[in-house]
């Protein structure tokens, strides 16, 4: 079995269920040992192919393979330590021919490629901590979705839970709302709340035990949730990032 047929292995499976996006992701310490829900063979092959990837790919550089049940994606990414850059995917269509791309790559040039991105992203942020915060606040997002609230709300009273809460996120025709059920604990709550907000998702309400809390304290909570993040990621959250200045090489990031 190789990575495509791994992947078309993987359609309609709990594998790919239980993640957000429906994907697999393989990483260089990824233990696919212990991921619930693959064959004994899938994981076998999973872990061979990890395994040969790592002897091709040098220890500094990562790499990840996504497996959706439809297309592979194999990516890599470099991280200088003040800011990773991510130059995109590697075309494949065998797996020889993913093997035999990471063989000939002139790795120097590659981290001095990357580095120039990470030296690039450095002079950004400087730009970004000069620009103000565009994440509405709560009082204003409300007057767009006041009956969402109230159907949000109704199910958080029903269900209960620990942590429920309601996010918009604004596409060219229009908001789009979502509900969403926390983890259990505010660490983890507070955790996967940040991760949406990196992705312009802004918070509107939030549920403890299906109680809705005050406006001024999911404003603190989005306080604790940014500053959960590194700093690229939370200027890239509050709309801060000069995507503007991007090059058409790093366009992906």
């Amino acid at each position: 079995m190789n990575i495509f047929e791994l992947n078309s292995s993987l359609a309609g499976s709990l594998v790919l269920d239980r993640d957000e996006f429906g994907q697999l992701v393989l990483e260089r310490y990824s233990n696919p040992e212990g991921i619930s829900g693959l064959s004994v063979e899938q994981t076998v092959v999973a872990r061979r192919i990890l395994d040969r990837i790592g002897e091709l790919v040098p220890d500094d550089v990562d790499f990840s393979l996504r497996l959706d049940g439809v297309e592979p994606v194999f990516s890599l990414s470099y991280d200088d330590g003040n800011a990773g850059v991510f130059p995109g995917s590697i075309p494949f269509e065998t797996d020889e021919e993913l093997y035999q791309r990471l063989l000939e790559r002139d790795w120097d040039d590659f981290r001095s490629s990357m580095l120039g991105g990470t030296n690039l992203f450095d002079e950004m942020l400087e730009i970004a901590k000069k620009r103000p915060s565009r994440i509405p606040s709560t009082k204003t997002l409300r007057r767009f979705c006041k009956e969402q609230i109230k159907d949000f709300r109704a199910q958080a009273r029903r269900e209960k839970l620990p942590y429920h809460f309601m996010m918009i996120f604004e596409e060219d025709d229009g908001p789009d709302f979502t509900f969403c059920e926390g983890p259990k604990n505010r660490e983890e709550f507070l955790v996967d709340l940040s991760e949406r907000m990196q992705q312009r998702w802004f918070l509107v309400a939030v549920c403890i035990d299906g109680r809705a809390i005050a406006t001024k304290d999911v404003e603190r909570i989005k306080l604790e949730a940014l500053e959960l993040l590194p700093p690229i990621s939370r200027a890239q959250a509050e709309g801060r990032w000069p995507y503007d200045l991007m090059p058409d090489s790093l366009e992906g990031f």
